[in-house]
């Protein structure tokens, strides 16, 4: 099979989604054709009108998000799309609460609304020369000379396609057929927002603090509130999660004694991936952020992710090639990450056994005077470190099985 080198001048990417892993590969693609002095054409297809269609993103950035963009697209957020500084985050077990603030001397965490993210660095991408084709990818072709993408608005030939789809099953099947690719495993979730009377900013708006929980109910893994600038998002997330689940977390009494009064929101349903796509590359396709999988288990952090390996598999396609035996570089680059997955799920299996068998308020009581747990928690809350390091960490194993007989004890005392 020939032409499976570096894309040169003259060649055409194909970029199927438009959220930050997409438009974070265009505009690599285009800003590394531009260092080697090469001509080349990226065509990408994006369905939303971003400003108008919700996005089941919750839309926090945290590190290394800033150094990412830098270093990937030279690329510094304006200031006017933050809408918040997040303080750092307040844990809930059923009856006690430990609030993990951010290390003050370290880059913190933003909340921004994931449309207005999108609709910024789309716009980048298409000022670099990136041709959006407004509508949905709706089935590909992938041969030994060229990849054809079919959409709503038009057709892209090309030289090579990058899945950067997310996890939407329609175009995740498509790929299913034209390639090895099989989608990673992904829990569900449903989102919503409560929206106070007015428009203004809301100072201190929970604290400025996402507030985290582990509910009891079957199937529901977690649940989040994350004040934006003048309204509360919230998600609850599982294998299986209805809107029936986000009105029990709405209903319950921690939520009601910490939510302002508004109006809710529609509900939105969405998923993230928890497992590594397999076949996530071959001979003329690559994909990249939560097509392939490549998120921070459990805790996400997919923006960060999404830019990360957007830009990686940009490189690789102007320096190495186009070819399953040049993709494997960029797998390579992934390693950290794809090995990172195998923490996360340890790590998922734990607290899924914590909050089923287990007293989380113990966990929690021991917390509000322990720092070294409170460290611990506030890394597996935050996703600021690797699951590797939380786990591997010199002493995080012997903290928890020190406080597991307390957890136990409380968890089976009668009454």
């Amino acid at each position: 099979m020939s032409g499976l080198g570096p894309l040169e001048s003259g060649q055409r990417a194909c970029v199927i989604g438009g959220g930050p892993a997409g438009t974070g590969c265009a505009m690599a693609l285009l800003l590394e054709a531009q260092r080697l002095g090469r001509e080349i054409e990226v065509v990408l297809f994006e369905a939303k009108r971003f400003g108008e269609q919700y996005n089941q993103c919750l839309g926090v950035l945290s590190p290394p998000f800033a150094r990412i963009a830098r270093e990937n697209l030279n690329l510094t957020l304006p200031a006017g799309l933050v809408q918040r500084e997040i303080r750092g985050y307040v844990l809930h077990a059923p009856h006690r609460e430990v609030v993990l603030d951010e290390n003050p001397g370290g880059e913190g965490s933003q909340a921004l609304r994931r449309v207005e993210l999108d609709r910024f660095l789309l716009a980048r991408a298409e000022a670099l020369g990136a041709r959006v084709m407004a509508g949905r990818a709706t089935d590909l072709e992938i041969g030994p000379e060229r990849v054809t993408v079919y959409g709503e608005s038009g057709t892209c030939s090309g030289d090579v396609v990058i899945g950067a789809f997310g996890t939407d099953p329609a175009i995740a099947r498509a790929f299913s057929r034209a390639s090895a690719y099989r989608p990673p495993r992904v829990l569900e979730a449903v989102v919503t927002k409560v929206h106070p009377e007015g428009q203004e900013f809301i100072p201190g708006l929970l604290g400025d603090r996402i507030h985290v929980f582990l509910p009891r109910w079957r199937g529901a893994e977690f649940a989040a509130l994350v004040p934006k600038g003048n309204h509360v998002s919230m998600i609850v997330a599982g294998p299986r999660m209805s809107s029936a689940d986000m009105q029990a977390f709405l209903d319950s009494q921690l939520v009601k004694r910490l939510l302002p009064h508004g109006e809710v929101a529609h509900f939105f349903k969405g998923s993230f991936p928890v497992s590594p796509a397999r076949g996530m590359f071959g001979d003329r396709y690559v994909t990249v952020g939560d097509a392939a999988g490549l998120v921070r288990p459990y805790k996400g952090k997919g923006i960060n992710s999404a830019l990360a390996t957007g830009g990686l598999a940009a490189r690789t396609i102007m320096q190495v090639g186009i070819s399953r035996q040049a993709f494997l570089s960029f797998r390579a680059g992934c390693a950290a990450l794809i090995g990172d997955l195998w923490y996360g799920r340890m790590v998922r299996l734990l607290a899924n056994f914590a909050r089923a068998y287990l007293s989380l308020d113990a966990l929690v009581a021991h917390a509000q005077t322990d720092a070294g747990l409170r460290s611990v928690l506030f890394d597996i809350v935050s996703g600021h470190q690797t699951y590797r390091h939380i786990v591997r960490r010199r002493g995080n194993l012997a903290l928890m099985a020190r406080l597991a007989p307390a957890m136990v004890g409380r968890a089976f005392r009668p009454g």
